[in-house]
């Protein structure tokens, strides 16, 4: 401490010229000046350019849409699921109780498909579907 002290002491002062306060006044005094003129310049852009008005409930209008909630569609309708039930409850109930009586040249047999997987499947078109409502009806965003 004691030598940074010794330093401070020994070294010389700073002093400001005599007119430092009126040549900076002088500078702000200026700026201000070439301001007001640019100023006046942009106000007279301004006044020439045509104004549009906007309606009398413009604000209102803007605040109301930025208050509304948003609601989005969901990409499969409620038609959607119910045509994705009706073809697995058609694919369950034909592989399930359709057994062929003489060979065709279609030979999809949907019969040996596991009966687990359309059960599965509709199960799962249940679920979706019923998280689909259930969202809908308590007003929750997805």
């Amino acid at each position: 401490m004691k030598k940074i002290d010794k330093l401070l002491t020994n070294l010389p002062k700073d002093e400001a010229p005599v007119n430092f306060t009126t040549e900076v006044m002088g500078k702000v005094f200026e700026v201000a000046k070439e301001e007001s003129v640019q100023e006046a310049n942009l106000e007279k852009i301004l006044l020439q350019q045509s104004s549009i008005k906007a309606p009398r409930n413009f604000s209102l209008e803007v605040m109301q849409s930025l208050s509304a909630p948003k609601t989005e569609k969901p990409i499969i309708s409620k038609w959607g699921w119910a045509a994705v039930l009706l073809v697995t409850l058609s694919l369950f109930v034909y592989s399930t109780f359709y057994t062929p009586l003489k060979p065709s040249y279609f030979s999809f047999d949907l019969g040996s498909i596991p009966t687990i997987y359309p059960i599965c499947f509709f199960a799962l078109g249940v679920l979706v579907y019923l998280d689909f409502v259930l969202r809908n009806k308590k007003g929750l965003k997805v």
